[in-house]
């Protein structure tokens, strides 16, 4: 029962990211990084500051558009 439970919410999940990627201009990099950061909140809410979540988040959308930029010559 855990397992079909298991591949139920991952199939949520996935569908979730399909519509993402879909209805916005968000790549699955940029997906990935927004379920991880999600995936710590909820997890550890309690012992792990949200502040230094925040900080994480910025500093990976930062790198990201570094990245971009770089990439695109400036």
């Amino acid at each position: 029962m855990e397992y079909l439970k298991a591949f139920i919410i991952g199939g949520i999940l996935c569908a979730i990211g399909q519509i993402f990627i879909d209805k916005t201009k968000l790549t699955p990099g940029r997906i990935l990084v927004l379920y991880v950061v999600a995936g710590v909140v909820l997890a550890d809410r309690l012992t792990l500051p949200l502040w230094s979540v925040a900080v994480g988040f910025v500093l990976a959308m930062v790198a990201a558009w570094w990245w971009r930029t770089q990439r695109r010559g400036g």
